[in-house]
């Protein structure tokens, strides 16, 4: 989004980004990195994206 604010750069195709989870321990779910969230592609696999025909929201899993 910055770059597309501040230089014209185009946005993304809309898409899930797919998270790795955190885990869990005797002390509790660790907190979230940037390690748990990968960027967001430029070029998404077709499974990520999420489209609209016009008439149907498709979200993937």
């Amino acid at each position: 989004m910055y770059a597309h604010l501040t230089s014209g750069a185009p946005l993304p195709p809309s898409q899930v980004v797919h998270t790795i989870p955190r885990g869990s321990g005797p002390s509790g779910v660790p907190p979230i990195t940037y390690a748990n969230v990968p960027p967001i592609a430029a070029n998404p696999e077709q499974d990520a994206l999420t489209t609209f025909n016009g008439r149907t929201l498709k979200i993937p899993d």
